[in-house]
């Protein structure tokens, strides 16, 4: 069995911090370029087309959907992609491929969805094709090219039997020690093509959702009808792994995949999606040309529902660290936007993608976490509600304290003016009266009653006045401060 045809689109979901203006940083971008791609005609319906085909690039966080860039052709690493072959070193022999650069989504394309804050860069690999092809050697292909971790394999540049010119080579390790930062650099890896094409966000305005491996979008097509052993080879490229992984039984079934027509496999799980074609000598020419269709229809259905799974992830992230209703707020706002804009019952009135739309968003527990999220929300919303009560009543019990405090105080000073008062009426009252009485000589100096009232009456109380006037404006202060720091 030979692998006639077959293409590789590796998604790379990324969030993007919220203080990112996405508008003006594309408008400011050198490596990106709108593009705005045509999904096949009267395939899926107007309203679900318009979403993955955001007119408003401009303004972009004004507009409902997706905005979609393409990679600048005059670029630097455009350059040094395209229209090459590339080799990785798969277990002792070479498997050779290269990167797509066509006008269509396989090749570079940066697709956002500002409202969610969250992009997919993409990318397209081919293996280069013999007439001994097979599907294994994809297989391993793209085991080995999703990983971004430290297994990430290395990429140099094939030329096959042909003896490159000095100056390619020379110009292959300027690339190479671009691409990884090191002098003696031999070659490059996928995660420094990410870090290259995602150049415009700094560090700290994107974060990838999965820092270890890409999600994978393949297309094959076999001169053979499927037997068992191609379906477990079907298996394994539809899970990302390689013939090191056992298959069951139970992985054969219909779990993962089913078949939309006699010789179209269609499959779908949290790896990806992978949609094969037996195509051999005698098929129709609507078979053998079965990879446009593909790429103009089922791509677009697929992506509309793995956007709402990273719609969905971003969403349960930010939960866990709110705090305050007004980020929950943003939270209900971005679920509302999700169900409009990309939840739909059917897609189009085709059978076959309906059918595939259902397949993936089960396969992808979208539906489970749209229950979760929405379940998490309504609990969150419960919470914030009773810290609110809660805080309100500590609040309100304070205040009852702080006016109970301020009437004590009142009416100590009341007690104490009028006790002034009443010392002061004394006092003019004998002076009115002028009653004298000769009590002693002392420093040949004579003293009334008046006098000693003056002082027992007048000087003594305003002092005691004075001193604790002072000690209880010095508490009303302390205790405003008090309400104002809690408030």
């Amino acid at each position: 069995m030979r692998l006639t045809d077959s293409i590789t689109i590796h998604y790379i979901p990324f969030h993007i911090a919220e203080n990112v203006d996405i508008s003006a940083k594309m408008r400011e971008s050198e490596l990106w370029q709108y593009h705005p791609i045509k999904v096949e005609n009267n395939t899926l319906y107007d309203h679900v087309a318009d979403f993955m085909n955001n007119k408003m690039h401009d303004d972009a966080a004004n507009g409902n959907g997706c905005v979609i860039y393409s990679l600048n052709s005059k670029s630097q690493i455009a350059s040094r992609l395209n229209n090459k072959i590339f080799r990785i070193d798969a277990k002792g022999h070479d498997i050779s491929f290269k990167f797509c650069n066509d006008k269509k989504m396989s090749s570079p394309k940066l697709v956002l969805y500002p409202k969610i804050s969250i992009g997919v860069l993409t990318f397209g690999v081919e293996i280069n094709h013999t007439e001994n092809t097979i599907p294994e050697e994809l297989m391993e292909l793209n085991y080995m090219l999703h990983k971004l971790d430290k297994q990430a394999p290395e990429i140099t540049r094939f030329y096959g039997n042909k003896q490159p010119h000095e100056k390619s080579l020379e110009n292959d390790r300027m690339f190479y020690k671009k691409m990884s930062g090191q002098e003696d650099a031999v070659g490059f890896t996928i995660p420094q093509i990410i870090n290259a094409m995602l150049a415009d966000f700094s560090n700290d305005e994107t974060r990838l959702v999965n820092k270890s491996r890409t999600h994978l979008f393949t297309y094959l097509q076999i001169d053979k009808p499927v037997d068992k052993q191609f379906k477990e080879t079907y298996v394994r490229i539809l899970r990302a792994e390689n013939a090191n992984y056992a298959i069951t039984e139970n992985d054969l079934d219909s779990k993962y995949f089913t078949q939309t027509f006699e010789n179209i496999y269609v499959g779908s799980c949290l790896e990806g999606v992978v949609i094969a074609v037996s195509a051999g000598d005698d098929t129709t020419t609507f078979i053998k040309q079965y990879k446009s269709r593909v790429l103009l229809c089922y791509f677009w259905i697929y992506f509309l529902v793995y956007i709402q799974r990273l719609a969905l992830i971003h969403i349960t992230s930010c939960i866990t660290s709110i705090k305050h209703a007004d980020k929950l707020s943003l939270l209900v706002e971005q679920l509302s936007e999700i169900k409009l804009n990309t939840y739909f019952p059917d897609i189009s009135d085709y059978t076959q993608h309906n059918e595939f739309y259902k397949l993936c968003s089960k396969n992808l527990n979208n539906s489970v976490y749209l229950e979760s999220v929405s379940d998490k929300i309504s609990s969150l919303y419960y919470m914030l509600d009773r810290q609110h009560q809660e805080k309100e009543e500590i609040h309100n019990n304070q205040l009852r304290k702080i006016n109970e405090e301020e009437t004590e105080f009142s009416n100590q000073m009341n007690q104490r003016i009028a006790l002034l008062t009443s010392a002061q009426i004394c006092f003019a009252a004998m002076v009115f009266f002028d009653v004298s009485i000769n009590i002693f000589k002392l420093c040949n100096f004579r003293y009334s009653i008046g006098e000693i009232i003056l002082m027992a009456f007048c000087v003594v109380p305003v002092g005691y006045f004075i001193y604790h006037a002072a000690k209880l404006i010095s508490l009303a202060r302390k205790k405003t401060k008090q309400k104002r720091h809690k408030k």
